[in-house]
């Protein structure tokens, strides 16, 4: 008796999903346009005026005179744009804007791995790019230190996020470290990166133990060493600088630490609903304790 010839089980057809990806880039594209499309037209304010590609002439250095400072990268940006744009701030304002998106969208794949979950992974990366903790980051052009320090902090993080073994390959660690360093080269707080890779190892990789850390031990090693540098400017800074630190005039050591922990208190209450505060005032240490700050003595 023949066996009958049955056709082989229809393979299902893989569906279309680019739309939805597609249709939030816009959604997000005009809610950030829409929120921080009044600041592309402002003009330069404040700190801006100061930045040095406003002294007279000094846009026309070549590059080299741009990088010779204390955040090589962050210049390297603002020379692109006076090169591709000219001064207009409208430029400036939407090169911070883009770099705020692409930092955006780093958050997603970030959260998206750590947690698994397409909407809760959009709805972060929503409260990264949309919070009113950002503005003053993406809307002052002098402060675009923030908005690339942090792509690139994020970018980094990513990358080790995503590498393809528990052990990171020699590939990814010189891509992790190149965007280390382009991150402290645009601003020298990210230098703490290599701490959030720590916790991510031990808290994910498998999970609360050492294993992923031992097994990456050259990419922390290759980031202390790297490391050292930004930390040793940043504490020259702090003792030194006029302007930040501890030899503020009329602040002492004491005082200027205690405000510093006050302002991080500052920002945490204030992220689920940001509100008007007049607490940005120094906290003196014969303050501590007192319902309101005192100017120090």
């Amino acid at each position: 008796m023949s066996k009958k010839n049955t056709p082989p089980p229809a393979t299902p057809s893989p569906t279309n999903t680019w739309w939805p990806l597609a249709a939030g880039l816009l959604v997000l594209a005009f809610a950030l346009l829409e929120i921080y499309g009044p600041a592309l037209n402002g003009p330069f304010l404040f700190d801006d005026r100061y930045l040095p590609f406003l002294i007279p002439g000094f846009a026309d250095n070549p590059l080299r005179a741009w990088v010779v400072g204390v955040r090589p990268i962050l210049m390297v940006t603002y020379w692109a744009n006076t090169r591709m744009f000219g001064l207009d701030p409208y430029w400036f304002h939407f090169v911070n804007l883009l770099l705020h998106a692409a930092a955006g969208v780093c958050v997603w794949y970030i959260a998206k791995k750590l947690t698994q979950h397409k909407i809760l992974s959009a709805f972060c990366a929503l409260i990264f790019l949309l919070h009113p903790l950002q503005t003053e980051s993406v809307s002052y052009i002098a402060s675009r230190s923030e908005v690339a320090a942090g792509l690139f902090f994020l970018a980094a993080w990513a990358v080790f996020l995503y590498r393809k073994e528990q052990a990171i390959s020699i590939g990814e660690t010189l891509l992790v470290m190149a965007l280390y360093g382009m991150a402290v080269l645009t601003k020298e707080h990210t230098v703490v990166l290599i701490v959030v890779l720590l916790l991510t190892d031990y808290f994910f990789n498998p999970g609360f133990t050492l294993e992923g850390i031992r097994k990456n031990w050259k990419l922390y090693g290759g980031l202390v060493l790297a490391g050292i540098a930004p930390v040793l400017f940043l504490l020259r800074t702090l003792r030194f600088a006029d302007s930040a630190g501890f030899n503020m005039k009329d602040l002492t050591a004491t005082d200027y630490l205690l405000t510093q922990v006050r302002a991080l208190w500052v920002s945490i209450t204030t992220c689920p609903s940001p509100a008007p505060s007049s607490t940005t005032e120094p906290v003196s240490a014969s303050s501590v304790g007192s319902s309101s700050p005192a100017s120090p003595g």
